[in-house]
């Protein structure tokens, strides 16, 4: 299940970045161009500026980024503390991987001989 999840993720990169990306800011420049943005440099940045000065002053605003920022940095310290812990991957390998080779297990001969040393039958003999 984990290689779909990495084939999905790989997707949606290549998708991002080939497709979104460039339509995003092929839109900007459009809008960028029709406000006026590359006739009045100047007054272009301070209105930058103002818009980011005025977005700031929001209440909600510093909550709403910690939080966020908060989860995209347990998301990285999950992904770091799962790459670094090889100890679990190596103990899922040991439990998949069979304790001795397949052909000799599947042999007929060491299954008899393997029965025969796990559950002894009882000799019948003439003895008393």
């Amino acid at each position: 299940m984990q290689r779909l999840s990495v084939w999905a993720r790989w997707i949606a990169v290549g998708f991002f970045t080939l497709i979104v990306i460039p339509l995003l800011v092929e839109f900007l420049k459009h809008l960028a161009e029709n406000i006026g943005l590359y006739d009045r440099p100047r007054e272009a940045a301070g209105a930058v500026l103002n818009f980011f000065l005025s977005l700031a002053e929001l209440p909600w605003l510093r909550v709403t980024a910690l939080v966020l920022g908060g989860f995209v940095a347990g998301l990285w310290l999950d992904w770091l503390l799962r790459q670094l812990d090889r100890s679990r991957a190596e103990a899922r390998k040991n439990l998949i991987r069979p304790p001795y080779p397949l052909r000799q297990w599947l042999s007929f001969d060491s299954l008899s001989r393997a029965a025969s040393l796990a559950y002894p039958r009882p000799r019948i003999t003439d003895e008393v």
